[in-house]
């Protein structure tokens, strides 16, 4: 049963109407765990004859969201969930449609892009606007060596103020202003008055003025070199081959090598998303944590090529041992 008694998402993704519509809000909130700072996704989606649904769900991977694309929906009654597998599919990319914590909205999201990402909610409130351009994109490693951070070297203008150069350490770049950040690009800002090297970049009001459908996410990391084999022969087990990069460390509660498990595991046995969890104790993961640990591993994937490399290709050899 979906909210005020309405249909669940998985009534609505497989009884619904085929429909196509556009993404005409897109509204951030967070949740935290013991790692990492998550989104909530929630959007508005425009449909014909002008009328706007409105919906939480979890658009996996979310780098190619834009606000105003068109994406497949499928609605039922004041119900509808994104079929962001067919969407994705039309431009020959990889998706899933994902239901977990999915949930029809009362009031859809307003118009536009709102993000309540802390840093940017401060700022809003306290610093001063400006804008600054991006001279320069460089890719560090971070974590000795574990993963690799994005440093821009900015000139910011503030009105009525000479333009000074600055370098802004530890970028992140929303998923929905991914085609954004190019070297020579100006972008809205807000500074700290009392210490100028404090700037926070205002992504959503870009993203509103740019919005970049149909452009790609750029690549800010160097695009990984060929993996070798981390153990020898062809029996080498999946432990075996991340350990090299993993070095046991735990994200979302579970190591990359249980990660590699469970999702071969899924793939192998045809497990239904609604049974995700349950499949995955069997692996050692806590009850009601598998989707909040998966999705903290590719947060952190996406910031370093290697450990996404590596999670790929354990991924592969291991679905093809097991078929």
């Amino acid at each position: 049963m979906g909210l005020f008694g309405g249909p669940d998402g998985e009534k609505v993704l497989t009884k619904g109407t085929q429909e196509v519509g556009v993404l005409a809000g897109v509204h951030f909130k967070y949740e935290s765990d013991s790692e990492t700072l998550m989104p909530v996704q929630h959007y508005a989606i425009a449909l014909a004859g002008g009328r706007t649904v409105g919906v939480r769900q979890k658009l996996v991977p979310y780098e190619p969201v834009r606000l105003g694309m068109q994406v497949a929906v499928r609605t039922l009654d004041d119900a509808a969930v994104i079929d962001w597998a067919a969407t994705l599919a039309a431009s020959g990319q990889a998706g899933s449609t994902e239901l977990f914590k999915w949930k029809a909205m009362k009031e859809p999201p307003a118009p536009g892009i709102v993000d309540e990402i802390p840093q940017l909610t401060a700022a809003r409130k306290k610093h001063t606007h400006a804008n600054l351009r991006i001279t320069a994109i460089r890719p560090r490693s971070a974590a000795f060596g574990l993963s690799t951070a994005i440093d821009f070297e900015v000139v910011v203008t503030i009105t009525g103020s000479e333009p000074y150069a600055l370098e802004l350490k530890n970028v992140a770049v929303p998923c929905y202003a991914g085609h954004l950040p190019v070297a020579e690009r100006s972008l809205p800002c807000w500074v700290n008055d009392r210490r100028l090297d404090k700037v926070v970049i205002d992504w959503p009001s870009a993203a509103m003025a740019d919005p970049g459908v149909g452009r790609p996410t750029v690549q800010l990391i160097p695009a990984a070199p060929p993996v070798q084999a981390m153990a020898a022969g062809p029996a080498a087990g999946v432990r075996e081959q991340v350990d090299a990069v993993d070095q046991g460390i735990r994200i979302g509660g579970i190591t990359m090598s249980t990660l590699v498990e469970v999702e071969a595991g899924l793939v192998r046995d045809r497990v239904a998303p609604a049974d995700y969890d349950g499949y995955a104790q069997q692996y050692g993961v806590a009850p009601g944590t598998w989707a909040s640990a998966a999705a903290a591993w590719q947060q952190h994937m996406r910031t370093d090529w290697r450990v996404g490399a590596a999670y790929g290709e354990a991924l592969e050899a291991a679905t093809k041992r097991r078929r």
